[in-house]
């Protein structure tokens, strides 16, 4: 694919940082209540 380690670790910090998580997996958690409060909207 082209894309180094480095700069896939930097996307995958920048996301965690702007969706206030500490791990891809609270990432994941964070991600389902959003989209579930979006639902009941």
């Amino acid at each position: 694919m082209g894309v180094a380690e480095g700069t896939i670790k930097a996307h995958v910090t920048g996301i965690l940082k702007k969706f206030g998580a500490y791990s891809r997996g609270h990432l994941i958690i964070a991600a389902q209540r959003l989209a579930a409060d979006e639902m009941s909207d």
